[in-house]
């Protein structure tokens, strides 16, 4: 679908990134997911790389913090939900509000 061309668009070893925001259960900044596979958040300060893949029904994001806003997991896996437009989990939502598709 649309979410995973987004991601997987940009271009590997750029700059370019697409701009996702996220509104966990503890804090809310922008995610920037770089074409490296690498993401960083806005204004927070962390940062990590991310994965993505399409399952039988769903795509899943998995975020793997390298340095995380205090009291996040140094994991995350997100499902896509086609409903809400973002990638979700438990007291988390990430959508994407900016970059080429």
């Amino acid at each position: 679908g649309a979410q995973l061309r987004e991601l997987r668009s940009q271009v590997p070893g750029t700059t370019e990134s697409a701009t996702y925001f996220a509104r966990h259960r503890d804090w809310c900044d922008h995610l920037l997911f770089y074409g490296d596979g690498t993401f960083a958040q806005g204004s927070l300060g962390g940062r990590g790389s991310w994965l993505l893949r399409s399952g039988d029904s769903r795509a899943t994001l998995k975020l793997n913090w390298d340095v995380a806003f205090p009291s996040a997991a140094s994991r995350e896996v997100l499902e896509w939900d086609a409903q809400a437009k973002a990638f979700v989990a438990i007291g988390v939502a990430v959508r994407h509000i900016a970059g080429d598709a």
